[in-house]
């Protein structure tokens, strides 16, 4: 309707499909009150502020040999971490939902994004890797043929995606988040970390292209629908 600039009756069609209910109804009962409205944006308020004023710092070599030494691991949990940490995918991602070409040196065509607004496809897109393409893929390959990561796919594959990506989080959570807290050797470390360091190395080792800023950059090798 927005794209329809030359109908008429756009402003009519618009204010009516904004009015429909599309959400279940029990989630138009649940609302917070002022006071818990109040207490939720100065709690956000305050996590914002401690998370902008504790970075953590972590070299490039270290985290590179962090790769290195976990992607032919006997493991599977440190394995799926150093291909997350190489590529900055999601674990469910890296587990199932992901497929990768190789594109060039250290570039990858990326497919099977797992957060897309409901009812969008989520079309491939390059991305960049942290070490070579061709490594990155020769291990991933070894790594789908894990018999744990097979078992995996038996266990999820005819599922709904949104089921399924919830499923294969709850069966492999905990175990993926123990291995990234070894690995940085840090217990406030989570797996989903790593994505945000692949980002912070991409920025700043890969980005080419200087007359666009960091977000924009971001936007695409991150797969986000906006800013």
């Amino acid at each position: 309707i927005r794209a329809d600039k030359g109908n008429k009756r756009r402003s009519a069609a618009f204010a009516a499909v904004k009015e429909l209910k599309t959400d279940h109804e029990l989630l138009q009962r649940l609302y917070m009150d002022e006071m818990q409205r109040a207490d939720h944006k100065e709690d956000s308020s305050k996590s914002l502020e401690m998370k902008k004023n504790n970075s953590v710092h972590l070299g490039y070599a270290d985290v590179i040999r962090m790769i290195t030494d976990n992607i032919n691991s006997e493991s599977y949990s440190r394995r799926a971490f150093a291909l997350a940490l190489a590529s900055g995918r999601r674990s469910v991602e890296i587990v199932f939902n992901g497929g990768f070409e190789v594109t060039g040196s250290n570039t990858v065509m990326f497919s099977g994004q797992a957060k897309k607004r409901a009812g969008m496809d989520a079309s491939p897109f390059e991305i960049f890797t942290l070490i070579p393409a061709s490594d990155f893929m020769d291990a991933f390959d070894a790594f789908r043929d894990l018999p744990e990561v097979k078992k995996i796919a038996d266990d999820f594959a005819d599922m709904d995606k949104d089921a399924r990506n919830t499923a294969i989080n709850g069966r492999t959570g905990k175990t993926l988040n123990e291995s990234a807290k070894a690995i940085f050797g840090d217990d406030e470390r989570t797996f989903k970390d790593t994505r945000a360091v692949y980002t912070r190395i991409a920025i700043d080792t890969l980005r080419g292209d200087k007359k666009t800023d960091e977000d924009v950059f971001v936007v695409a090798i991150l797969g986000h629908d906006g800013y």
